[in-house]
């Protein structure tokens, strides 16, 4: 199986946790989440190949420099359009099953994505998210089955599109899916679990506990 990742421009990325992170610290931990996804993916054994979806040169370069596959975002025209093109050119490349996930899944880790993927039956298999409904991995046989739909509730739209197409799929609740890290209470909850990987590294690094835990005068967590 392949795993695509689509990686937002690191500078542009994790703006929702500018309250407590500095825009250049959004832009380092996005960074770290990226190797810990790419770790797990690397470790994973149903995974053949990963490529990335980006249109970001210092992305590009670091994945080049790994061996990474890497198809650039050009089109401009938003997450899923860029998602629908790449899930297009890898179906016509003859790739038959697609695992897509977000970068910012750190607690993630190989024996979870062996887990889904192993347990995938049928077209689509969907793990939601727990804050919005939204889609934290989704698991498409061929990668284009369906068009894109990520965002928030895109899990049951992805459901819903699939059944108008009267092909099979399903939901699966896997609790190392169920949280990605978009808000300020996120990285609370990120502080909580166990594990040492590059994005706790650098959370320690910046000693965000005490900054979350003790916000400067008048600020907003």
């Amino acid at each position: 199986m392949w795993a695509l990742l689509p990686v937002k421009t690191p500078l542009q990325s994790k703006t929702r946790l500018t309250s407590v992170l500095l825009d250049q610290e959004c832009a380092a931990l996005s960074w770290a989440m990226l190797k810990d996804m790419l770790a797990a993916l690397n470790g994973a054994e149903v995974i053949d190949t990963i490529v990335l979806l980006t249109k970001d040169p210092d992305v590009i370069n670091y994945s080049l420099q790994l061996g990474l596959q890497i198809v650039k975002d050009e089109s401009g025209a938003g997450l899923n359009a860029s998602i629908d093109s790449a899930t297009a050119e890898l179906a016509d490349a003859g790739i038959d099953e697609l695992l897509i996930l977000p970068v910012d899944l750190p607690t993630v880790r190989a024996s979870d994505i062996d887990e889904l993927c192993r347990r995938h039956r049928g077209t689509l298999t969907v793990c939601p998210a727990i804050r919005d409904g939204g889609t934290n991995a989704l698991v498409s046989a061929p990668p284009n089955a369906v068009a894109s739909q990520f965002g928030p509730d895109s899990a049951r739209r992805f459901l819903k599109a699939a059944r108008r197409k009267g092909i099979s799929a399903k939901r699966m609740n896997l609790r190392a899916f169920e949280r990605d890290i978009d808000h300020p209470d996120d990285l609370v909850w990120l502080l909580e679990q166990q594990g040492t990987n590059h994005t706790s590294a650098y959370l320690a690094e910046i000693d965000i506990a005490d900054r979350l835990l003790n916000p400067p005068k008048g600020a907003v967590a």
